[in-house]
């Protein structure tokens, strides 16, 4: 049953209006433009030199490496779903590498910014088992738990295939 709108505000709320979804989909797409023409052009060539020489503080490094490269890799196996699929998905790895790069250089920069980063982590993980349960009251649809195994299975199999792949060059086989 489609619910007719009947208000300006109305035909923009994302169940009742296809004028929503397109806005969405079109801003979206805005939005990663932006930030990407924005950063790699200011922030780029920061962060090439950074990765290059090291981060002022050794989290950060971190942050960017471990934190963010595992979301990356657990992205691009969407990603490379998405390709297979005929679509084009390089603005959006570029968008997540930007976003990565944006927030590592300016906390790398900063302390106060950084400082305040950590402490939201800090109230994250104290409050991580309220977060839980709220997040998954909006997502019931989700098996949360299968996916965090998932995801997790996942990061064991690429450690243990590096594991065997570094073997393998160094025994020259």
């Amino acid at each position: 049953m489609q619910v007719v709108a009947k208000s300006w505000y109305q035909q923009l709320l994302p169940y009742k209006s296809k004028l929503w979804k397109d806005l969405h989909f079109d801003f979206k797409r805005m939005l990663r433009n932006f930030v990407n023409y924005a950063v790699e052009k200011k922030i780029g060539p920061i962060a090439d030199k950074k990765r290059a020489d090291g981060w002022i503080n050794p989290e950060i490094r971190i942050l960017h490496d471990e934190i963010f490269g595992k979301m990356l890799e657990q992205e691009k196996i969407g990603w490379q779903w998405w390709n297979a699929q005929g679509k084009n998905t390089e603005r959006e790895e570029k968008f997540w590498e930007n976003m990565r790069d944006a927030m590592c250089v300016t906390l790398d920069e900063d302390s106060h910014y950084l400082l305040r980063f950590f402490y939201m982590i800090e109230l994250l993980h104290e409050n991580y088992p309220k977060f839980r349960i709220e997040m998954h009251k909006q997502r019931a649809y989700w098996n949360w738990e299968k996916l965090s195994q998932d995801m997790k299975a996942h990061d064991d199999m690429m450690k243990a295939m590096r594991v065997r792949e570094k073997e393998v060059d160094t025994n020259g086989k």
